[in-house]
């Protein structure tokens, strides 16, 4: 029953009602049999009418709507409204300012339903907030790597959007390379000092490498009939 509300819910039946009914009928030998019949309210199917932006100045209504997986009725579109799937698309909204550097963007959607419940107008008024740029990337403490190879392990470079995401990945970027010199024990702490008015974002990279670690010889057991200079190769 749960199953069969679900389903019409993600198909834009948001107020269908599923009601069993049964009756027992004796098939005889101590057995019954259960006839069961789910009777159903489908009640409106809700569609979008309209999708509208408010606020935004970094991307146009073309880039956001882009975003989203709900659709205005037309050529191609089903226009089903689903409460889930519009939550899924402010998130994935606001993956998009992240990736160009605003942090903190708040999105609030208005949901406005028509009296028959048909259709629905969405309003998401988006507050940006400050974008933040990579002011400066220092790398302390580096010792087994010049600079240049550690700043082609970075992908979070000067004057690009600050990701805060991306830190762990330059973390691991930066300890493989320096693991790669003999160090493998090596920690990688990124930090980072956002201003005042979170214009601008300054990283460091904090290394330990820890020991340095020479190979040793190599034993080989059950070699029997191939030679140890041809494992070695």
């Amino acid at each position: 029953m749960n199953a069969i509300k679900d389903r019409y819910r993600m198909n834009g039946f948001h107020e269908a009602e599923v009601k069993i009914e049964q009756e027992k009928r004796d098939a005889g030998e101590d057995k019954t049999i259960r006839m069961v019949r789910f009777v159903i309210d489908e009640g409106p199917q809700t569609m979008v009418n309209s999708i509208k932006f408010l606020g935004n100045q970094a991307f146009d209504e073309a880039r956001l709507k882009k975003q989203m997986l709900a659709r205005i009725k037309g050529v191609g579109e089903k226009g089903i409204f689903v409460p889930e799937i519009l939550e899924e698309d402010i998130r994935a909204i606001k993956s998009l300012y992240h990736k160009y550097g605003y942090m903190d963007t708040e999105i609030v959607q208005e949901v406005k339903q028509s009296p028959d419940k048909r259709s629905v107008e969405i309003t998401l008024e988006i507050d940006e907030k400050a974008r933040t740029l990579v002011a400066s990337v220092q790398v302390i403490g580096m010792t087994a790597i010049s600079g240049q190879e550690a700043y082609e392990a970075l992908q979070m470079r000067e004057g690009e959007p600050f990701r805060k995401y991306m830190m762990q990945s330059d973390e691991n970027a930066l300890s493989a390379v320096i693991s790669r010199k003999g160090y493998p024990h090596v920690k990688v702490k990124g930090e980072v000092a956002i201003s005042e008015d979170k214009s601008q974002a300054r990283v460091s990279y904090y290394v330990d490498e820890g020991l340095w670690v020479k190979m040793g010889h190599v034993h080989y057991l059950g070699n029997f009939k191939t030679e140890e200079k041809i494992l070695r190769r």
